[in-house]
């Protein structure tokens, strides 16, 4: 009687059954099948997590299995979390739940885009069946101390790369990025030989464009990564980072700064004479006494700022200080400007959001290095 109704009528009724009563139904003709994966699975699960999905927590391995061998040609975003809190039930080890990791790596993803998959046991021969079976993959995320990193520079199509792990080796980071295609790179973790990766970074720092540093522990290159080569670190714009090294104040191209670690006047004075485009500046730390002076530093500092030809917009101080300072640094500038006969304001006073502190605190308190480059 339902192969009378037409392909409307069948959705709305498709429509109030759960995912395992679709499920049954695509067992019964093609028709059925294919109206629902196209008009019910293939949008809402294109973007798919094997954890956190409710909808399909009543399908049984096998029930599991079929369902996604359905859906696997629509998914664009894959994330693949640790499989073996799910797959396995009893003692015995046997898969009653949920496939385990090979299972979701041995199809075919014709419009896989990314892929994240934080499985440990992730390994150089997983990333092999990933560069054949997923060969549009352009975003891809590992967290498993056994990638080195091989095979990375034959993804022809990859532009973002987060990778966390004990043993990357600097001639696959090498090799990844003398194809010039990365546009981003977030490396954690260790390296087999951190001296070597300092030549591969220093080799892309003319095309770096934004930097969050937090080596400190130095688990992915020396500390005479700034040491040599600094100079040609002509397009950063943007630079996060806990602590202030030295390399920072022979900068002369940063837009935007974020740092974590204390800051004396005289430093503060010469980073913004040396970024005449420094347009957002986040101070997440500052001595209790750095306002003691205030007047007479920031009256420097405006006229420092009024001084720069090449300033087209203020600079905006964002400050981790509570608001009455804040208000009061704030009133401070504007009253100078007043008295002086200053229309257009050159500094402006923020307090530093909750928002961004925490987020940029998230990235520091994780040692890595992450870069954004553009390839001329």
């Amino acid at each position: 009687m339902l192969d009378h109704l037409n392909d409307d009528c069948l959705c709305e009724i498709f429509r109030y059954l759960s995912v395992k009563e679709q499920l049954i139904v695509t067992t019964l003709t093609e028709r059925f099948r294919d109206l629902i994966v196209e008009n019910f699975w293939r949008k809402k699960y294109n973007k798919f997590t094997t954890t956190g999905d409710k909808s399909f927590d009543e399908l049984n391995l096998l029930e599991f299995q079929k369902f996604y061998s359905y859906i696997v040609p629509h998914i664009q975003e894959l994330t693949v979390h640790t499989t073996a809190d799910v797959t396995f039930t009893s003692y015995l080890g046997r898969f009653t739940r949920r496939p385990d990791l090979d299972y979701y790596l041995h199809f075919a993803y014709p419009t896989l885009r990314v892929l994240r998959c934080y499985d440990k046991q992730f390994h150089n021969g997983h990333l092999l069946i990933v560069l054949r079976k997923c060969p549009n993959l352009e975003v891809l995320r590992l967290h498993s101390i056994y990638v080195t990193g091989e095979h990375l520079a034959n993804f022809h199509n990859l532009r973002e790369l987060y990778i966390c792990s004990g043993k990357l080796e600097a001639l696959h980071i090498d090799e990844l990025l003398a194809r010039r295609k990365i546009l981003r790179m977030h490396l954690t973790g260790a390296t087999t030989v951190k001296r070597d990766m300092d030549v591969v970074l220093q080799r892309v720092f003319p095309q770096i464009t934004e930097m969050r540093f937090y080596d400190d522990e130095e688990h992915i290159a020396t500390a005479n990564l700034f040491n040599a080569s600094t100079q040609s670190l002509l397009s950063l714009e943007k630079l996060y980072c806990k602590y202030l090294k030295d390399f920072v104040y022979t900068l002369h191209s940063l837009k935007e700064l974020y740092f974590e670690s204390h800051l004396k006047v005289v430093d503060l004075l010469k980073l913004v004479e040396n970024n005449a485009h420094l347009e957002n500046l986040y101070m997440g730390t500052l001595y209790e006494n750095f306002f003691a002076n205030a007047r007479e530093w920031l009256c420097g500092l405006t006229e420092c700022l009024r001084k720069q030809r090449e300033r087209k917009v203020a600079l905006s101080m964002h400050l981790n200080m509570p608001q009455r300072v804040v208000q009061y640094v704030r009133q401070f500038v504007v009253d100078y400007d007043d008295a002086h006969g200053y229309l257009v304001p050159v500094l402006k006073i923020q307090k530093l959001s909750a928002n961004t502190s925490m987020l940029y605190l998230a990235l520091i308190n994780t040692s890595g290095i992450e870069l954004a480059l553009k390839w001329s």
